[in-house]
């Protein structure tokens, strides 16, 4: 959002039972402050690797309210790191049916956070969607083709 996180529901609690505001992975802090990027920050990370500049797009918001009003009608490679059970639950609604057909889902925080996780597998068994997920990283993201 590059305005900070939104509110955590119930369902929004690591796989310790703590809420994302109090975590702590090693003693650090994973909490509100420590998520907190600025657009410049993230604007010079990404640039830097080199990627074309022009296939690169920054939107500032939370989800629930730039889509779909703001959201391109093909993606190759959706990839999802908003933790929490509704902005992944609304990003699946809104962006799955725009991801190509062998395009590359990738879920980062799938195996954190429960609500995220919960929105994952809500959408798939709703959809009905056949799609084997691999493990990747060491908090358990998913990656899926879409076929």
């Amino acid at each position: 959002t590059f305005e900070g996180m939104p509110e955590p529901t119930e369902a929004d609690v690591n796989f310790w039972g703590e809420p994302p505001f109090e975590a702590t992975e090693g003693g650090r802090s994973v909490g509100a402050k420590s998520l907190e990027a600025s657009l410049e920050d993230v604007r010079s990370a990404l640039f830097s690797v080199g990627y074309p500049r022009n296939k690169i797009h920054f939107i500032k918001g939370c989800i629930e309210q730039t889509v779909p009003r703001i959201a391109p009608e093909k993606i190759s490679f959706l990839r999802l790191d908003t933790c929490f059970y509704e902005s992944t639950h609304h990003e699946l609604i809104h962006f799955f049916p725009r991801l190509s057909s062998l395009g590359v889902l990738h879920i980062d925080d799938y195996g954190l956070w429960q609500g995220c996780r919960q929105a994952v597998n809500e959408f798939v068994d709703e959809a009905r969607l056949n799609l084997f997920f691999v493990r990747i990283g060491r908090h358990g993201a998913r990656v899926a083709l879409k076929v």
